[in-house]
This record gives C-alpha cells, sequence and structure tokens, in this order.
C-alpha cells in the first residue's frame, strides 16, 4: 500500500481513551474549519455557539483538529478544549473554499503539541521548532510551486 492509499484509508475522525475527540477539519467534514471563520478572507475565532453548532452535540475533553495549519487552545465554557496543533511542513497556505482567505503562521518553524492529563486536568505545550526549511524550499520551485516555496520559507502568504 503506498502513502496515499494508507492515508485514505485512516478513519475520517477518531475517539482516544473516552476523552479525546480528534478529526482534520471538523465533525462532519475535513473541509470546514472547526474554530475559525474566514469570511473575511483570514482566520478569525468563531464564537462559542458558532463552535458548539460545529460540534453538534459532541462533548469530549479534547477536541483534536487541524486543517488551518494554526496552533491555538480554544477553550470553551464547559471546559472542554479544543487544540490545533499546527502544521510540522506548511506553515502558510491559502484556498478557495469557502472563500477566497490565506492562513499564516508568520514563521517557517514546524509547529505541534503536547497535551497531558495532570491531576485531572489537561495541560497543552504548543510548540514551534527549527527545521531545515531552506532546504525544502527550493524542492518545491523546481516543482513550479513558487508559491509553495515562499509559504515554506517565510509562514506567509504573498500580497
Amino acid at each position: 500500500m503506498g502513502p496515499i492509499e494508507w492515508l485514505r484509508s485512516l478513519p475520517k475522525t477518531q475517539t482516544l481513551f473516552g476523552e479525546v475527540f480528534a478529526c482534520h477539519g471538523s465533525r462532519h467534514s475535513d473541509m470546514v474549519y472547526l474554530v475559525e471563520d474566514v469570511i473575511r478572507g483570514f482566520p478569525v475565532v468563531k464564537t462559542e455557539e458558532a463552535i458548539l453548532g460545529e460540534l453538534n452535540g459532541l462533548s469530549f475533553s479534547i477536541t483534536l483538529c487541524g486543517h488551518t495549519h494554526i496552533p491555538r487552545v480554544v477553550q470553551l465554557s464547559s471546559g472542554s478544549l479544543i487544540v490545533n496543533p499546527g502544521s510540522v511542513g506548511v506553515p502558510a497556505y491559502d484556498d478557495n473554499v469557502p472563500n477566497y482567505h490565506a492562513m499564516r503562521n508568520y514563521s517557517p518553524l514546524a509547529s505541534y503539541a503536547i497535551i497531558e492529563k495532570r491531576e485531572q486536568q489537561w495541560q497543552v505545550e504548543l510548540l514551534k521548532v527549527p527545521y531545515d526549511h531552506t532546504a525544502v524550499a527550493p524542492q518545491a520551485e523546481r516543482k513550479g510551486r513558487k508559491n509553495w516555496a515562499y509559504w515554506l520559507a517565510t509562514g506567509r502568504v504573498a500580497a
């Protein structure tokens, strides 16, 4: 099985330890942002009401999501946390769905999160670490993807 087939074989969502829910975008779609609204062309954190609407009754101590590539922790009034660890290798991008918008980390550093439960409370660390983005960006350029090369090298989307 090749890497693309392996990725396709993975579940769309996953529940871990009865306390953690993991998805890529939102509960129902890989292409919908759980926490961010991009109608203005850039990400703005949705209201709690809108986030709860996306979760549609789902309630876990921790909800892990991605898709935006922007590291973020949002605590709901219930105490539940939504954690987006960011992106290991794509610190910026633009997209036309649902409308044109740009996601930026303003740094080429890789992002990840460490989540631990200590004394019945979750501790979340969002980390940024260097990696050899100077080797990756030229690869994108050689493949005719100047936009990707810029995103990888800077964490920004060109104006």
